[in-house]
């Protein structure tokens, strides 16, 4: 699945030591940007719909840089909303300082005694997808929806439609325009491969400047989204579990760290207040229940919101489209495509490469009638305290010794996994967990093929990985660190045996997974 890596989701564009200069669009952004009433409270309301009164769909980034006025919409208002004095608390640079650092108190919620040197964000939380939900939208009103006084409507706009309004064309100001009441800021989707000729990070990511058309003419300016990740990506995925089990919601936990409004060990279930995201000018805070879909703040994902309420049919469109979108190169995916074209199971004897073997099965004799329905998951699981070293970090897997040059660690061809753990620099330690996990079948599906190991069974793998597996764990300045420093680690090997799906809009069926080899504690 999609992770919440995101979530490691840094709002902070890095700005400084980059040529160029935000667009300049020949007005002042001062009074056009400034809040009428600097007192009031700040309330997340839902985004206004589209001009045909439906509900706009989030895109990915490639599909709206191919609609130049949405396109050029995005990147005109991005570098609006940073040129934002970081007074107004609905800059870029107040905005994302919520979701973390400078620690900064946010219309007018305080902090709890002993929390004020913690971020807003609910991390190792059960309220951590959906603090996201108000918080996107809340940054989606700040960069695309700020309130200026049009003199002739004497009404509400978006800054996007602002913008749009700002073309001396007719013509041209009419496309802008129809492009701003559909527009949602998008998002990039790392699962799905690039387009044939493009890297799959996308182009723009990597440019400072931009040469960027507006209402003023063509100008060279900072790219505002150099370095900058997109947040509804993650979120999209949240989205599943509810339309394919209507039934489950939030489970109450207890939170796992500290937050600038609630302590380390607080219960927390779907009410609980999303905060500092208001719903209201009387002090209400947005919760989880009143955040249960997207649609109520105004948009939503193509591939979801019509599913809402709606038959088995449209799920398995859900289910297939994950399949292809994560699970197609996945060993079961691979095993059950294998089936359905009716080729021999059992070992790969070609020479096509891992993508073409097909995992060894042993049969169960309590399904005797499928001998070829179960094959065996190898996973790497990391568990280490939470800022169990200042900053972030890797853990390295290796068949053999690494290479002798730690940069190239990340592209051993005797690599077979890592996990990285993320963490802000300067938190301290604390006893709280932070877990992760590294898929290993797929490596040892081409241990298979080389003839190290006969199958993917237990008693092929394990001696194996006794003999020749290695772990390292690298720094964020890329230099090695002695596994005793990193409180709390731990690292194991385990195995699950997994149910090849009947058809490719059912998922395969996991069993619980067996603790094969400790390698430290």
């Amino acid at each position: 699945m999609r992770l919440f890596l995101l979530l490691a989701w840094a709002l902070y564009s890095i700005i400084s030591g980059v040529s160029g200069k935000d667009y300049d669009f020949g007005v002042d952004l001062v009074s056009l940007t400034r809040r009428q009433d600097t007192n009031a409270p700040i309330v997340v309301s839902r985004l206004p719909l589209a001009a045909n009164g439906s509900i706009p769909l989030r895109l990915e980034i490639r599909d709206v840089q191919a609609d130049k006025y949405k396109w050029d919409l995005y990147v005109l208002a991005l570098s609006m909303f940073q040129s934002v004095s970081q007074d107004d608390p609905l800059s870029y640079y107040q905005v994302a300082g919520i979701h973390g650092v400078p620690f900064a108190t946010w219309n007018g919620v305080e902090p709890v005694a002993g929390a004020s040197m913690s971020g807003y964000c609910p991390h190792s939380s059960v309220l951590f997808p959906t603090w996201h939900r108000p918080y996107l939208a809340l940054y989606e009103v700040s960069s695309l929806h700020v309130p200026i006084v049009d003199v002739a409507a004497q009404e509400l706009h978006k800054l996007a439609d602002a913008i749009a309004r700002m073309f001396s064309n007719a013509t041209e100001r009419l496309l802008y325009q129809q492009a701003a009441s559909e527009f949602r800021i998008p998002y990039w989707d790392w699962a799905s491969p690039a387009p044939a000729g493009q890297s799959h990070f996308p182009d723009v990511f990597w440019n400072s400047t931009l040469t960027q058309y507006g209402p003023n003419g063509v100008q060279v300016i900072r790219n505002p989204l150099y370095s900058y990740s997109f947040h509804p990506l993650d979120e999209d995925a949240f989205i599943w579990p509810p339309l394919l089990n209507p039934t489950a919601w939030m489970t109450p936990q207890i939170s796992g760290e500290t937050t600038y409004t609630a302590l380390k060990g607080t219960m927390q279930n779907s009410s609980t207040p999303l905060t500092p995201f208001m719903s209201s000018a009387s002090g209400t805070f947005w919760d989880s229940d009143m955040s249960r879909t997207t649609e109520v703040f105004g948009y939503a994902y193509g591939d979801t919101s019509a599913l809402y309420g709606d038959t088995k049919i449209p799920r398995d469109k859900l289910i297939r489209k994950i399949n292809n979108w994560l699970g197609k190169n996945s060993p079961a995916m691979i095993r059950f495509k294998s089936q359905s074209q009716r080729r021999p199971s059992g070992i790969w004897k070609g020479n096509s490469g891992s993508k073409s073997f097909q995992p060894s099965s042993k049969v169960d004799m309590k399904d005797a009638a499928a001998p070829e329905r179960h094959y065996t998951e190898w996973i790497a699981n990391v568990h280490v305290n939470h800022g169990a070293l200042d900053g972030s970090f890797t853990v390295y897997f290796f068949v053999g010794g690494p290479p002798d040059d730690i940069l190239t660690w990340g592209v051993a061809s005797n690599l077979i996994g890592s996990v990285g753990i993320f963490t802000m620099n300067g938190m301290g330690s604390s006893q709280s967990k932070m877990s992760g996990t590294a898929p290993l079948t797929m490596a040892l599906m081409k241990q298979v093929d080389q003839r190290a190991i006969r199958d993917l069974e237990p008693d092929s793998v394990v001696p194996f990985l006794q003999d020749t597996l290695h772990f390292r764990v690298v720094d964020i300045d890329n230099k090695e660190v002695d596994p005793a420093l990193v409180t709390g680690l731990y690292v194991a090997i385990s195995s699950t045996r997994v149910r090849l799906p009947e058809s490719d809009s059912e998922f395969p069926a996991w069993g619980q997974p067996t603790l094969r080899l400790t390698i430290w504690e």
